[in-house]
């Protein structure tokens, strides 16, 4: 059996109207037994009149129209929304395979694409330029020229006409003769 302690928010709930009809009966049957809670009851129905008479003579207060916009917008939004949760998922994963295949693509064009030759440097006019910093290459056909070489020993051999200059042979260049050295030596042992 409850307790008066019990019945406190259900008799405030029935006071201002707000109780369902089935816990109303067992509220008003409740309140038939005990007088201290018909009081309780007695006294919130009075306030809860006052406050319904005082909110009638309020003046009517209008919303801004900011909250009016806002509150159109987002019943709108939530009308043209029929998207199920499902295809939000597949309209996600799609955007993810897209921009994967994208991706591909673009690496795909960038790393197997057959290698470019440098541009000929014929059009631009031999002049002398000291900016460059490159000691002995002082003109632009010479630094293409020396861009363009495609293996060390023409390198090499370009440094050293080109610079005046004898080089030193580059690292790359020494593994491979001596690669070649050991393969003649190999193959007139062998003989």
């Amino acid at each position: 059996m409850n307790t008066c302690r019990d019945y406190r928010q259900s008799i405030a709930l029935l006071a201002s109207g707000d109780l369902d009809p089935i816990a109303s009966r067992e509220v008003e049957g409740h309140l038939s037994r005990c007088p201290s809670c018909r009081g309780y009851f007695e006294e919130l129905r009075g306030l809860c009149a006052a406050h319904e008479t005082a909110a009638r003579h309020l003046p009517a207060a209008a919303a801004p129209p900011a909250l009016y916009r806002s509150v159109s917008r987002r019943i709108r939004r939530a009308g043209e929304s029929t998207d199920t949760g499902w295809i939000r998922v597949l309209r996600a994963r799609a955007l993810g395979v897209a921009g994967a295949a994208a991706l591909t693509a673009v690496c795909a064009l960038v790393f197997l694409r057959a290698p470019e030759r440098p541009l000929s440097m014929s059009g631009v006019p031999w002049r002398e330029d000291s900016s460059t910093g490159l000691a002995g290459f002082s003109s632009a056909r010479r630094l293409a020229r020396l861009a363009s070489t495609s293996s060390t020993e023409e390198l090499d051999a370009l440094l050293a006409v080109e610079g005046a200059r004898s080089f030193a042979p580059t690292p790359a260049y020494l593994l491979g003769q001596s690669r070649r050295m050991s393969e003649v030596s190999d193959a007139r042992s062998g003989e």
